[in-house]
């Protein structure tokens, strides 16, 4: 059982995750303690589209039409954001 576990762990997409996810919460952790919540929460927001176009130039999959509006509608939330 730990051994399998131990496999899974080390398995190079698993573990390359996992160093991700801690990165990303330093880097979210960091990004608190230099600014307010008000700010940094938007960003968060981003991501979504960030995911998706990697995954188009990364994966090439395809994005149809009415998700670019969707990204256009995240983006243009996230610009408001700092307006309001």
């Amino acid at each position: 059982m730990i051994s399998e576990l131990l496999k899974l762990i080390l398995n190079p997409f698993v573990f390359s995750g996992l160093v991700l996810y801690i990165l990303s919460t330093i880097v979210w952790l960091i990004a608190l303690s230099k600014a307010t919540l008000n700010f940094v929460f938007p960003f968060t927001a981003l991501i979504f589209v960030l995911v998706m176009l990697s995954a188009r130039i990364v994966f090439l999959e395809p994005i149809p039409t009415l998700r670019y509006f969707g990204i256009l509608l995240i983006c243009l939330g996230f610009l408001l954001s700092f307006i309001a």
